[in-house]
């Protein structure tokens, strides 16, 4: 009789333990999805800017009056600054930079931490015939 109410002591001690064990894990599991949602959203923002950089040195170089005037007014419509523009004969040298809104930006900005805006080169010209044969 003394040993079962023992083991009854003992039992009635670790109630609640896997609750706690519990909740853990699902804040572990939070943590390692906010993690992941996080790396999406700044690999689809660079994604983005990217084509922007280059969907601007594309219209640049296609631009006979202003080619960076033209580089500057599609950056804008792709919701990125145009923070430089070179013309070198027929190519279009562009780069690109947009601000990182994600949660995650504001969090670390919140802790000291300072998030880098996204940027992104890209250049645009006529195909070099020369350089194929």
């Amino acid at each position: 009789m003394k040993r079962s109410s023992k083991v009854a002591l003992h039992r009635d001690h670790e109630k609640g333990s896997g609750t706690v064990l519990g909740i853990a894990l699902i804040g572990v599991i939070s943590m390692l999805g906010f993690v992941a949602v996080a790396q999406a959203q700044a690999t689809l923002l660079s994604h983005s800017v990217q084509g922007a950089a280059d969907l601007s040195a594309i219209a640049g170089a296609q631009s006979f009056s202003d080619p960076c005037a033209r580089a500057e007014s599609i950056a804008s419509l792709n919701r990125v600054r145009l923070t430089r523009c070179f013309v070198d004969g027929a190519d279009v040298s562009v780069e690109v930079e947009a601000a990182t809104p994600t949660l995650v930006s504001k969090l670390l900005n919140r802790f000291g931490m300072t998030v880098n805006n996204v940027r992104a080169v890209a250049t645009a010209g006529p195909p070099d015939f020369a350089s194929v044969l």
